[in-house]
């Protein structure tokens, strides 16, 4: 989106803003838009994203799409999307990139605390949403054992996966997870092409929406 001309769209960006400075103040909010296709609701987004980044410097922004070939045989997918973005993937990283240079850096810059909280508060969802050798990779063994949980990650990285989890169990812990870490790092939760989204992203969604009300999260849905 760098580089792209926005014209117009002062009243939306605004209104946008107004829901961003309601979760930065600790009321976490939702909000979608809605439009055909091509009308340039991501294009609405990606700059709204750019200006919230260049006035608030602890802001982070996750992001993660629906599929319209994959549908409801991908659980999660925009979830996992984001959850990558948060722990290091590089490819996921790289897909932040189109919203903002800087979004990168702060992603890389916030790593260690990401996958610290997700091990503390959110342990069934390593191996089964993110891959839990993956994250010891992105964080290096040396760093996590600094930082004091070394040992949980790389049990965590040898349990084999459950068959099965329960959905209401991966919705709280990711719901727990979301709220721990914007206690220090706001979020912007973007998720796109929701017309596809599967039932456990919608499930999840609609979770959420109950649960960030004293969150520093704006949750946008396009």
């Amino acid at each position: 989106m760098q580089g792209q001309v926005f014209v117009g769209r002062e009243r939306e960006l605004e209104e946008l803003k107004g829901y961003l400075d309601k979760a930065l103040s600790g009321q976490g909010q939702v909000c979608f838009i809605a439009g055909q296709a091509g009308s340039g609701k991501t294009a609405l987004v990606g700059h709204f994203v750019q200006q919230a980044l260049a006035a608030n410097p602890d802001l982070v922004v996750p992001m993660g799409s629906c599929n319209a070939q994959t549908g409801i045989g991908d659980p999660y997918l925009p979830f996992r999307e984001a959850l990558a973005m948060l722990t290091g993937d590089p490819a996921a990283q790289h897909a932040a990139r189109s919203i903002a240079p800087e979004n990168v850096n702060r992603l890389r810059a916030g790593l260690v605390r990401s996958v610290q909280v997700l091990v503390e508060a959110a342990p069934e969802l390593v191996g089964l949403i993110v891959p839990a050798g993956g994250l010891l990779v992105v964080v290096g063994k040396s760093v996590a054992e600094k930082v004091g949980w070394a040992d949980k990650l790389q049990l965590l990285a040898k349990k084999p996966a459950a068959p099965t989890i329960e959905q209401s169990r991966i919705i709280e812990q990711y719901t727990v997870y979301l709220q721990r870490l914007s206690i220090k790092t706001p979020l912007i939760l973007f998720v796109d092409d929701l017309q596809w989204a599967d039932s456990a992203s919608l499930a999840l969604l609609f979770h959420l929406g109950r649960r960030i009300g004293e969150s520093h999260i704006l949750i946008v849905g396009a």
